[in-house]
């Protein structure tokens, strides 16, 4: 199981449940949705620079986002 971000650990986005994906801070149920759908079709992701070819993953919004995800 991922680790929450609560306690202080990165969630992995290959593990992660979309419940746990959306309670990251900045992610939210839209994007918790498309990170899973994105897995579900194309496999496990390889690195974090993956998320920018899921529907609304700007680069600047994974740069903000390397201390609360991981692969």
């Amino acid at each position: 199981m991922a680790q929450q971000t609560t306690q202080g650990q990165a969630v992995d986005l290959n593990t992660a449940s979309e419940l746990e994906l959306a309670r990251v801070p900045g992610v939210g149920e839209t994007r918790a949705r498309r990170i899973v759908e994105y897995r579900k079709r194309n496999g496990r992701f390889q690195r974090l620079d993956d998320l920018r070819r899921v529907a609304g993953f700007s680069d600047d919004w994974v740069r903000a986002m390397r201390n609360s995800i991981r692969v």
